[in-house]
């Protein structure tokens, strides 16, 4: 059985892990991998070509996975993944924001009544999620298309798709889809005027 794998890369050491694919010329720098339920052969983090790529990536579920096209910049942000998140090519994401494809719990108290007390265990035994009940946990797959551009400290939600050539200003919560080529911004994040 495979362990949990947690591993971290700075821009002076080589992506060879196992459950990650970079392209040419991609750089991998300040990024943190978490892998809590691994799947043999499985490529959690793929990324194309000409990309810089920093950040944290959580992986909730066997077979949760991102994928980031290329030319594509991501900084120091968060990214939760228990199904799968999916960047286009030629995207900017600012650092500190959280991008999440779940809601990590359920929305009944019945059904996450033990969710403490099972992550408590896990985490003393060293092997995170371990416990973990997803069964009732709703987890929809992030879609940003190509040109797209996030601003900092931004919350992208389960289920959003960001249009093409879309703009998410600094600070906003995305709740719903944005349009091609929109400025959005808030919380909840609403259209504010189209972009050329």
């Amino acid at each position: 059985m495979l362990k949990r794998i947690l591993t971290f890369f700075s821009k002076d050491k080589s992506s060879s892990d196992l459950f990650i694919e970079k392209g040419s010329d991609t750089t991998l720098d300040s990024v943190r991998i978490d892998v809590r339920k691994p799947k043999a052969d499985f490529k959690n983090l793929i990324v194309g070509n000409n990309s810089l790529i920093s950040g944290s990536y959580f992986f909730e579920l066997e077979g949760a996975q991102v994928q980031i096209g290329n030319d594509t910049s991501v900084g120091t942000s968060s990214f939760v993944c228990s199904k799968k998140i999916t960047i286009g090519s030629h995207v900017m994401i600012s650092w500190g924001c959280t991008i999440m494809d779940t809601d990590a719990h359920s929305l009944v108290f019945e059904e996450r009544k033990n969710d403490v007390r099972d992550w408590k265990r896990s985490f003393d035994e060293g092997v995170l999620g371990k416990y973990k009940d997803w069964s009732n946990v709703i987890s929809k797959e992030i879609i940003i298309k190509d040109k797209a551009w996030i601003g900092f400290n931004v919350i992208i939600l389960k289920g959003v798709t960001i249009g093409e050539g879309a703009i998410v200003a600094s600070g906003s919560v995305v709740t719903k889809d944005v349009p091609n080529f929109t400025l959005v911004g808030g919380n909840p994040a609403r259209i504010i005027k189209s972009v050329e």
